[in-house]
């Protein structure tokens, strides 16, 4: 099996376009430009030179551009476009070099298939190599983004080391590179995802660090300044920190707005709570509750009603019939005692008095003898005919 026909097809298929890789190398336009002014006549080493896109892009500037490849496939690729690549291993083709050969030492995605004493000995090659103010430039996938560095790391089976910026930089300070620094680019927010959603913690943060550092040079101005052209014009991305603190800040922006939210509806509930109160206990809606009380209970309840009801109808029926029955009596035996007044007035005895009241005692005992009531009713009327 070739290997370094199959690495090159992986490349390919998950490198992606050079198209796509140009897109990305735009972040070093300016600083190129600054390495220009600094050194017109300018030479680049790339250490891993790939599919040579950016040794391409390096020469149509004028640059002297040199390369290094392991892979057979990638430097007879490179060598069918016109580029000047060296094909072996990096440490030993970095030791062919005299000192202070390059301006310019560059490599992509390189650092992170070697392990970490292999790249201090780049480090060391590449101070060796620079001339005083030169630039070397490292990119790695950076580990701020956490879907880099947890799965999509390990897609390419040659990767060996995640790198922390902070480390290689101190080793550069170690190897008395004067000016360091990184940067953080080549975002994943394509997706359009905001900083509110969850996902953007995962991939919001840069793919990508570029690390950036120059050889000590006494009468040269920083790098770095940030009055420069260069440093004004590129683009850097956030890490995981600066996405997590925005989310917070999104969050509890959101949290504020629709606290605020709820305090209005509950003051609006109250309101109208206030004014519902008012209505519910004012005398109509009361008379109309109690009405419809009594309804509800008439429709559930028709039996019990009934039955309590009965009695009572009955008691007053019975008691109505009694007390007309006996008026009527009286009424009876007072005409037909006026009448008797009035046409025997002085020859009516008193034996004769007593006789006609003790026939209308018996009748009346025989029409009340039914119940105990109606003798109480009898002797009350005994009673106050007696009186009188």
């Amino acid at each position: 099996m070739n290997y370094s026909e199959f690495y090159l097809a992986f490349e390919n298929k998950f490198r992606g376009s050079s198209e796509s890789l140009n897109h990305k190398l735009i972040f070093y336009d300016g600083l190129l430009n600054e390495i220009l002014y600094r050194f017109p006549k300018c030479s680049l080493l790339d250490i891993g030179s790939g599919r040579g896109e950016w040794l391409l892009k390096c020469q149509q500037l004028g640059i002297q551009s040199t390369g290094i490849d392991n892979n057979l496939s990638m430097y007879k690729y490179c060598f069918e476009k016109g580029l000047n690549v060296v094909h072996g291993d990096a440490l030993k083709v970095l030791k062919t070099f005299k000192d202070n050969s390059f301006q310019l030492i560059t490599s992509f995605h390189f650092i992170e298939h070697i392990s970490f004493e292999l790249i201090l000995e780049v480090l060391e090659q590449s101070k060796r190599l620079l001339v005083p103010g030169g630039v070397l430039i490292l990119e790695t996938p950076s580990i701020d983004n956490l879907l880099v560095s947890s799965k999509n790391f390990y897609l390419d089976p040659t990767h060996t080391t995640h790198i922390h910026p902070e480390a290689i930089k101190f080793a550069l300070d170690y190897f008395d590179f004067r000016e360091t620094n990184y940067f953080l680019l080549n975002s994943a927010q394509t997706s359009k995802s905001k900083k509110s959603e969850l996902s953007n913690l995962f991939f919001g943060a840069a793919q990508d660090v570029a690390i950036i550092s120059r050889l000590n040079h006494s009468t040269d101005q920083s790098l770095f300044d940030e009055n420069s052209d260069w440093f004004k014009s590129i683009n850097i991305e956030k890490n995981a920190f600066e996405i997590i603190s925005d989310y917070d800040k999104e969050y509890q922006k959101n949290y504020n707005e629709i606290n605020h939210q709820l305090n209005l509806l509950r003051s609006q509930i109250d309101y109208l709570m206030s004014i519902f109160s008012r209505i519910s206990n004012s005398l109509p809606v009361k008379s109309y509750r109690k009405l419809k009380g009594i309804i509800n209970f008439l429709k559930v309840h028709p039996v019990r009603i009934a039955k309590l009801s009965l009695p009572f109808i009955l008691r007053i029926h019975f008691l109505k019939s009694i007390y007309s029955r006996l008026f009527s009596i009286l009424f009876t035996i007072k005409c037909q005692y006026l009448y008797k007044l009035k046409r025997y007035p002085f020859k009516r005895s008193t034996i004769k008095k007593k006789s006609d009241i003790n026939q209308n005692e018996i009748k009346l005992l025989k029409l009340f003898d039914s119940n105990l009531r109606s003798r109480d009713i009898l002797s009350d009327i005994n009673i106050k005919l007696k009186g009188k």
